[in-house]
This record gives C-alpha cells, sequence and structure tokens, in this order.
C-alpha cells in the first residue's frame, strides 16, 4: 500500500526540507544584514529579531515556493542549478518587493540578501530537491509492468 497526500513520507521530506531552507536562509539574512547594518557583523545582540526574520522569509516565499516544489515534483526537476537559480531569483525579487521600490538602496540591500536564497535553495535541494519525481517515476514503472 503506497502512502499518498500530505501524510506520505515525500511530503512530509518536503515540508521538513522548506522548513529548513526557511531557517538556513533566515540565518543567512540575519547574519548579511547585520554586516550591511553597522559592518561588524555582531548579530548576538539581534537576537530577537530571528524569529521575525524567519517570520518575514516564510511570509514571502511560501506560495512560490510551493508552486515551484509542484513544479519540480511533477517534472522531476533534480538538478540543483534550478533550486538554486529559483530561490536566489526569489530572495533578490521577494525584498524590493516587501518594500515596493526600486531605489538604487533597495536593489543594493537586495543584493545582500541573494546568498540568503543560494543557501534556502542548496538546502532544500539537499534535503528534498534531489528525489524529485522519483516516486512518480517508481510508480509509472509498477504501472507498465502490469499493462
Amino acid at each position: 500500500m503506497i502512502k499518498t497526500g500530505w501524510t506520505s513520507g515525500r511530503r512530509m521530506t518536503q515540508i521538513a526540507a522548506y522548513l529548513a531552507s526557511v531557517f538556513s536562509s533566515g540565518l543567512v539574512l540575519q547574519i548579511m544584514l547585520s554586516f550591511a547594518s553597522d559592518g561588524t557583523g555582531e548579530t548576538m545582540s539581534e537576537t530577537f529579531y530571528f524569529p521575525i526574520v524567519l517570520a518575514v522569509v516564510a511570509i514571502y516565499t511560501s506560495i512560490p515556493s510551493l508552486v515551484f516544489a509542484a513544479i519540480c515534483e511533477r517534472k522531476a526537476i533534480r538538478h540543483p542549478a534550478a533550486y538554486l537559480a529559483f530561490s536566489t531569483l526569489l530572495a533578490f525579487v521577494a525584498f524590493p518587493l516587501q518594500f515596493q521600490s526600486l531605489e538604487p538602496d533597495i536593489l543594493l540591500m537586495a543584493l545582500y540578501v541573494t546568498p540568503a536564497g543560494f543557501v534556502a535553495g542548496l538546502v532544500y535541494w539537499h534535503i528534498a530537491g534531489r528525489y524529485s519525481g522519483e516516486e512518480s517515476e517508481r510508480l509509472r514503472k509498477q504501472i507498465e509492468v502490469f499493462d
């Protein structure tokens, strides 16, 4: 019996991968914005803001990431470049969208945010993306055997 739906092992892996990518990108974002703000990189005094950073990252990335993960699962896209490109681009685009501005200072800050997107893509790919579409392929092979 093959489990399907939200309780399947694959879905739980995807959820865990998304949460891990949000956490890791939030951590990188916190570090990068700390360097951008005062240049010292002291993030320990700013740990109070970390949950807020995580919430903002999760809010701005949840829907696009869900759509991208569904497409990758359906098309069995496993190459890390796809995940890295998507998450880096999402990070760069989400920052100006949040401030609804394309001023040079906002775009410069968006460049500080892109490493967080890169790390998020790498973490998601490492946990779930590299196995994308395997379940579907296995089911197709089983169906072919019985046809």
